[in-house]
């Protein structure tokens, strides 16, 4: 018999994946200064491996509380690939990290397109 928290967490795992993609999707879209494009590119490689990681844990909760068919080798699977995703994510986000601070220091100061960017990102 599966307990509520198991549930909810199954449910709070669609929640979490739906909010990389919308991430995902609102970075794809918006306005980037040529001179960040390579760094920006590799902020969405970043967010994409979380998401992937999202969806397989996702996946490793749903075979597990009956919501997808598959078995224990399964569900050990998906949580294998989701460490592997988060990884990967965290190498892409340390990466693009160092290529804005590089080009900030190469640009000395900041223009206003730079600056309108860093801006739309913090949120």
């Amino acid at each position: 018999m599966l307990n509520e928290d198991e549930i909810n967490i199954f449910h709070a795992s669609k929640a979490v994946v739906e909010a990389f993609d919308e991430v995902g999707g609102y970075l794809k879209a918006m306005y980037v200064p040529e001179q960040m494009d390579e760094p920006h590119n590799i902020l969405i490689k970043s967010v994409n491996s979380y998401t992937q990681s999202a969806r397989n844990v996702q996946k490793a909760l749903g075979i597990f509380i009956g919501e997808y068919d598959g078995n224990e080798n399964d569900t050990l699977e998906h949580i294998d690939k989701g460490k592997k995703q988060v990884v990967l994510g965290n190498k892409y986000l340390a990466q693009s990290q160092d290529m804005y601070e590089k080009l900030f220091v190469l640009d000395g100061e900041v223009s206003k397109s730079c600056k309108k960017y860093v801006n739309t990102i913090s949120y």
